[in-house]
C-alpha cells in the first residue's frame, strides 16, 4: 500500500478558485488507505407502535443525525424518521470534505456581512469539524477520517497584468482569512500537474493495495508541471461519508434515541406547527418561510453547523450564524442598486433590488438556451456568459440571441 513520505504532507483538497472566474473544484485527493466496499444501507424498522418524545427530527441523513445526536446530549428525547432507509440519500454519496474554507470566500463574507460575521463563520466551520471529529473518535466510526488541507487557486488569467491581479486576489483573500481566524492559512508555490489537480511539490500517483489510488513520495518533479500559488487553509479532513453517516446512526440508537425508517413526515396528522412547515417547503413558494424566524434549505455550506439554528433548543450549541444561515440572508443583504445570483434549493434566481427598495425576482435561466445568467454590476444588466444575450436588472431581453425575457418570480417590497 502507498503512503506519503514524512518529508511531503498529504495530498491537499483542491476546494476552490478565487477570482472573476470563480468556481467549486470536487477534486479531493486520497489522503488515508483505501477503506473496504462500502456497506449496503442499513434498514431500520418501521414504528409500530405509539412513541412519545421530547423532539421528533424528521430526515436521517447529516443534518437530521448530527441534531439528534446533540438533542440527545442535551437530555432529550428523540424520535427520528426516514422515509427510506438510512445512507440512501445524496449526503452518503457526497465528497466527504470538511474545510475550514467558505466557497463564498471570506473576503466576499466580510465586505456583505462584516468582519464579526466572517469570524463566527471560521469559528463554526472549526466547530463543526471538531464535532465530527469527536464523534468518529468517541464512538469508534470506522469511516476512513484522515487530516488534510484545502487549497484554494486563483483564477487562471493571461498577460502579466493578470496573472498581478490574481495574485492580489488571492492574497486579498488570505488577508480575509486570518482576519476571520483561520490560522495557518498561507501561501505556497506548488505544481499544477497535468491532471488537474494540485499537490505537494514532489507527490506522485502510486499503486495501492486493491487498486486503489494512493500518493507516493517521489525525488523527481514532473516535467512540465506548472507553478503557481496556491492559498493553504489547514485543517480540513477527508471521510467516508456513508460509513460516517451509519456509525453516527447506530450510535443515535445506542444514546436511545427511536430511529423509524419508511415513515412519510406527510402521513403524520396533527401538531400546531405542521400548517407553518408544509407552506415553508411548498415548492411553489418565492420566498421561504416569510412567516416563520428561521426554516432549513438546501445547500447549507456544511450539515454540522447547521444545528446552530437549534440555540433554542439545544443549550450551548456552536457559534451562533443563524442570521447567515436564515433563507433571505441574500435578499435582505442586497442594498438599492445590487443584483445578484443566488441558489435556492434547486433553483438559481437573479435578484436586484431597485433605488426604491422593491426586490425583483427573476429565474437566472437564460431563455435561450438555459444557461445560467451573471449579474454585471457595471452594466447593471444580467448577462448569459455562453452565447451573449443580455437582460436588463428586472430581467427584460436587451440583446439576442435570447428573444424572451427572464421568468418572472414576483417582487417584494423590503
Amino acid at each position: 500500500m502507498s503512503s506519503l513520505s514524512p518529508s511531503h504532507p498529504p495530498p491537499a483538497a483542491t476546494l476552490g478558485v478565487v477570482g472573476r472566474e470563480s468556481h467549486v473544484a470536487s477534486e479531493i485527493a486520497p489522503s488515508g488507505p483505501p477503506l473496504e466496499p462500502l456497506p449496503p444501507a442499513k434498514r431500520y424498522p418501521r414504528l409500530e407502535a405509539e412513541v412519545t418524545a421530547d423532539v421528533v427530527v424528521v430526515g436521517a441523513g447529516l443534518s437530521g443525525l448530527s441534531t439528534a445526536y446533540r438533542l440527545i446530549a442535551a437530555g432529550k428525547s428523540v424520535v427520528v424518521l426516514e422515509a427510506r432507509v438510512v445512507g440512501s440519500g445524496s449526503a452518503a454519496r457526497g465528497l466527504g470534505m470538511l474545510s475550514r474554507w467558505v466557497n463564498e470566500t471570506y473576503l466576499e463574507v466580510e465586505r456583505t456581512a462584516g468582519l464579526g460575521r466572517a469570524c463566527q463563520v471560521a469559528a463554526s466551520h472549526a466547530a463543526a469539524i471538531a464535532f465530527v471529529r469527536r464523534v468518529a473518535e468517541e464512538e469508534g466510526i470506522e469511516c476512513g477520517l484522515a487530516e488534510t488541507e484545502a487549497c484554494v487557486l486563483a483564477a487562471r488569467a493571461a498577460g502579466r497584468a493578470g496573472r498581478q491581479r490574481a495574485s492580489r486576489e488571492l492574497r486579498e483573500e488570505l488577508a480575509a482569512c486570518l482576519r476571520a481566524g483561520v490560522d495557518g492559512a498561507h501561501i505556497e508555490r506548488r505544481r499544477r500537474h497535468a491532471g488537474g489537480g494540485s499537490g505537494a511539490e514532489g507527490s506522485a500517483a502510486g499503486e495501492a493495495a486493491g487498486g486503489s489510488a494512493g500518493a507516493a513520495g517521489s525525488g523527481a518533479k514532473e516535467e512540465g508541471a506548472e507553478e503557481e500559488e496556491v492559498l493553504v487553509v489547514p485543517g480540513a479532513a477527508n471521510l467516508q461519508p456513508l460509513r460516517y453517516l451509519q456509525g453516527l446512526a447506530e450510535a443515535v440508537v445506542r444514546r436511545g434515541a427511536t430511529l423509524g425508517s419508511e415513515v412519510v413526515a406527510g402521513s403524520i396528522l396533527g401538531g400546531p406547527h405542521l400548517p407553518d412547515w408544509a407552506e415553508a417547503y411548498r415548492p411553489s413558494r418565492v420566498f421561504p418561510g416569510a412567516a416563520l424566524k428561521y426554516t432549513w434549505e438546501l445547500g447549507v455550506y456544511f450539515s454540522t453547523v447547521g444545528m446552530a439554528l437549534l440555540k433554542h433548543v439545544v443549550p450551548r450549541s456552536v457559534e451562533d450564524v443563524a442570521g447567515l444561515l436564515a433563507p433571505g440572508r441574500v435578499e435582505r443583504a442586497l442594498q438599492p442598486g445590487q443584483g445578484k445570483v443566488a441558489q435556492h434549493g434547486l433553483l438559481k434566481k437573479a435578484l436586484y433590488r431597485d433605488e426604491d427598495g422593491v426586490l425583483h425576482v427573476r429565474s437566472a435561466l437564460c431563455t435561450h438556451l438555459g444557461c445560467c445568467v451573471e449579474w454585471n454590476p457595471l452594466e447593471h444588466t444580467f448577462d448569459c456568459p455562453c452565447h451573449g444575450s443580455s437582460f436588463d436588472a428586472c430581467g427584460r431581453c436587451l440583446h439576442a440571441p435570447a428573444v424572451a425575457d427572464l421568468e418572472d418570480l414576483g417582487s417584494q417590497v423590503r
